[in-house]
């Protein structure tokens, strides 16, 4: 939405255009930003635009945000960190990397704009000082400079779970959120297509099994003997129990 505006007001400002066509870009910033100012009402995209890697804070600066907007964006992060996330504890052995003691008060110190595209130290240097591992670690990945090459940033999470294991958890609840309902429009068209008005007797877990089969052949996860075995499975009525444990193949 930041490049579509952008690029909008630059074509706004361009004198070579005629007056109709500044007139249709001018009712085009309007809508976006119509949609844009949408977004206020979730906290979703704020906290997710921080728990990536290659953009955190700098990225708000770089989108030139008023600093109010900044400042809110600071505290809503910070504030759901300390509310759900700050005491939670893995029952691992990585857990250890870090000092998993109730943090220190979020400060989020934000990342300067000449951090942007450097690489980010190792976060599992054991001769960090005392005052860093006083810190949260929402405060310790906030700190760290960005990693520009970052294009999978649930993959980057997970390489570093051991080293920030409450906001990984944060980051998977976070970052796993479709963008768009689009997918999920799909799988109601899909649902037309199974109950037609020539099959339209289907019981409610056999509508539920080809919908999530479509889905998963979609996306390689069903294989020959999978289906062959999915062939075999009785059609229940809806107030019939399923056992999955007697299908483990399924």
């Amino acid at each position: 939405m930041d490049h579509m505006h952008a690029e909008l007001m630059k074509s706004v400002k361009d004198e070579n255009l005629n007056a109709s066509l500044h007139s249709a870009l001018t009712l085009g910033v309007d809508l976006l930003n119509k949609y844009y100012s949408l977004t206020d009402e979730s906290e979703v995209y704020r906290i997710a635009i921080v728990l990536h890697p290659a953009y955190k804070f700098c990225y708000l600066k770089k989108a030139q945000w008023p600093e109010a907007w900044i400042s809110t964006a600071e505290g809503i992060v910070c504030k759901e960190f300390q509310l759900v996330y700050a005491d939670f504890q893995l029952k691992s052995n990585a857990s250890r990397l870090v000092q998993l003691q109730k943090p220190a008060k979020c400060t989020s110190s934000l990342s300067s704009d000449d951090d942007m595209g450097a690489e980010a130290p190792s976060s599992t240097d054991s001769n960090s000082t005392d005052e860093e591992e006083m810190l949260s670690e929402l405060d310790q990945y906030l700190k760290t400079k960005v990693v520009k090459d970052v294009t999978d940033p649930l993959g980057w999470w997970y390489e570093n779970q051991g080293s920030y294991p409450q906001l990984w958890r944060m980051a998977q609840d976070y970052l796993t959120i479709p963008a768009t309902s689009i997918s999920v429009e799909q799988v109601f068209s899909q649902g037309c297509l199974i109950l037609s008005h020539i099959q339209n007797q289907l019981s409610g877990q056999s509508t539920r099994a080809l919908t999530c089969l479509g889905a998963w052949t979609k996306q390689n996860l069903v294989w020959n003997l999978d289906l062959l075995e999915a062939s075999k499975l009785p059609d229940l009525g809806d107030d019939e129990e399923f056992v999955w444990e007697e299908y483990p193949v399924v």
